[in-house]
């Protein structure tokens, strides 16, 4: 019996130290998962822990998006109500809203949104409350632009906008930033 436990311990750590390791091409963004270099410290966050843009000089954002930390964050993330950024710049100086131009997520810390995230197809607050009694067909609607990624239906404006949201990062595949420009 301890040689059988013995052993049994010995191929769960051969097993959970072996995807730990990426390829030579590729950087180790978290436990999990691993990304292109060509990824890293390209000034989008593209692993959830943010390690691919930790260490990194900071960089212009594209049109619409802001420097936050080590990486780009879509504008949608500034003076929303929740604070993105350790520093918390991305709530200050923001112009004062009413009541009638904002949706608070219930239960939540303050956190609001534009009205329009209401039944967007994409989860908002932290229990998705914003995406509850929406009257809505569960299956992705392809004509409201909608794509499935990693089990959930995803809003459009998620596709190429420099943050992988999909864990094989299809949402950033195909985008005109990755197209090559010919001369």
């Amino acid at each position: 019996m301890t040689v059988a436990l013995f052993l049994g311990l010995t191929a769960l750590l051969t097993t959970s130290t072996a995807w730990q390791t990426c390829p030579s091409e590729e950087f180790r963004c978290d436990i999990s998962r691993c990304i292109l270099r060509r990824f890293v410290c390209d000034a989008w966050i593209h692993c959830k822990d943010g390690s691919d843009e930790a260490n990194c000089t900071p960089q212009t954002c594209a049109p619409g998006a802001f420097w936050c930390d080590n990486g780009c964050r879509a504008k949608e993330e500034r003076c929303n109500g929740r604070v993105w950024c350790k520093d918390g710049v991305d709530e200050m100086n923001c112009p004062a809203r009413s009541s009638n131009q904002t949706y608070t997520c219930p239960g939540s810390d303050g956190r609001y949104y534009e009205p329009t995230v209401v039944c967007d197809v994409d989860c908002n607050c932290d229990g998705c409350e914003d995406e509850k009694n929406c009257n809505r067909p569960e299956a992705c609607s392809r004509s409201a632009g909608a794509f499935f990624c990693d089990g959930e239906c995803r809003n459009r404006d998620r596709r190429c906008d420099r943050v992988a949201d999909c864990s094989d990062g299809r949402d950033e595949m195909n985008c005109p930033y990755n197209k090559k420009k010919t001369t």
